[in-house]
């Protein structure tokens, strides 16, 4: 691959996991298998943006979250993280934060904005060295509230820009000319706007992923769509949710629908309770007990199935076929489903010879 594929920062490992990703964020089921093979021929190429644009309109949930990075070049003894002014000044700031009261202790290598590296002349006592690699988690988090600042921001000021300007003020007037910068632009516009009177306890990526969630298997109208995104958020900022439980939380709902989602808002525990009263077997305590109740492990399976002495198609949750459904086959691993679940693998039909009869007239 000429290109890492990242989805909302997570680096893809292999195509099984870039499907599992995806397919929460895809409007119609049917452009998995086609997106999924545009993605990994896209890594494989040199322009990646190009060859996904395609689906901008179709898939705008993917395009907004896929990202295509170079692999990291064999990184050189010293390295300077200098590329503009604005990243000297935060660089600078971090490592002078970093040194504060061990100045004698470290090197900056290439000057501001560089790298820092242990004066071996002087070096630190192991305590020190332990308050150094606390500082740097510090740091860290203060560079992920930066990024949750400027994306919120990025949104918020262009949108005001746009009221203000009207059609006199144009996004590619002030972006690079590059699709990535000008996608992430547009996306985080689009977030802004989307949750700008109610933001939630939660990430950006918690939001923009929400927002690209279609529900394609509810047909929702937009109006309810927009309801039920709210509900879900709600209950994820409610249990601080990762992203990938929120998409765990999201597909549950895409799969069976919004009355499982008002059983488990009614059955969330207050959190006034009192733990001495008896409780409903079925509340949801916590966190672990709430991404096990929505974790579905076989949301992307394949169906085959007898209803109304009709042949159907159904590709989801076993557990959201129709009642009554007979002659129910897996064809993702053509194993047959018996009515108490039982699983058993289809017999192969080996050739006879013996011609086959004519069928009745």
């Amino acid at each position: 691959m000429n290109w890492n594929i990242f989805i909302n920062g997570i680096v893809i490992g292999d195509e099984q996991e870039l499907r599992e990703q995806i397919t929460p964020l895809i409007s119609n089921p049917s452009n998995l298998n086609a997106i999924t093979a545009d993605i990994l021929e896209a890594a494989a190429g040199t322009q990646p943006s190009e060859a996904i644009n395609q689906w901008l309109e179709r898939e705008p949930g993917i395009t907004a979250c896929v990202d295509f990075v170079r692999p990291p070049a064999a990184a050189p003894q010293t390295m300077e993280l200098r590329q503009n002014p604005l990243d000297t000044q935060l660089a600078t700031i971090a490592a002078t934060g970093l040194m504060s009261g061990y100045e004698d202790h470290l090197i900056m290598t290439g000057g501001d904005g560089g790298l820092l590296v242990v004066n071996n002349e002087n070096p630190p006592t192991l305590e020190q060295a332990g308050d150094m690699v606390r500082r740097l988690f510090t740091i860290s988090q203060a560079a992920a509230n930066l990024d949750e600042f400027g994306k919120w921001n990025m949104g918020s000021l262009i949108f005001s820009f746009e009221e203000t300007f009207g059609e006199n003020f144009s996004i590619s007037q002030f972006v690079e000319q590059t699709e990535t910068n000008y996608n992430t632009t547009i996306t985080c516009v689009s977030t802004y706007k989307a949750f700008r009177e109610r933001r939630y306890r939660l990430s950006y990526t918690h939001h923009k992923e929400a927002l690209f969630s279609k529900f394609p298997k509810l047909g929702l109208t937009d109006e309810e769509r927009h309801t039920l995104m709210h509900r879900l958020m709600a209950i994820s900022e409610r249990f601080q949710l990762s992203c990938s439980e929120q998409r765990k939380l999201f597909s549950y709902a895409n799969n069976f629908g919004i009355e499982p989602i008002t059983e488990i808002e009614e059955n969330i525990a207050p959190p006034d309770r009192d733990p001495d009263e008896e409780q409903n077997p079925n509340m949801i305590l916590d966190r672990s007990q709430l991404v096990d109740r929505v974790t579905v492990r076989d949301a992307s399976r394949n169906y085959l199935f007898r209803f109304q002495n009709r042949l159907w198609h159904w590709r989801g949750a076993r557990g959201a076929l129709p009642r009554g459904a007979t002659s129910v086959v897996c064809t993702d691993d053509w194993r047959q489903i018996s009515p108490n679940g039982e699983e058993t693998p289809l017999p192969h039909w080996h050739q006879t010879g013996t011609e086959a009869m004519p069928a009745d007239d």
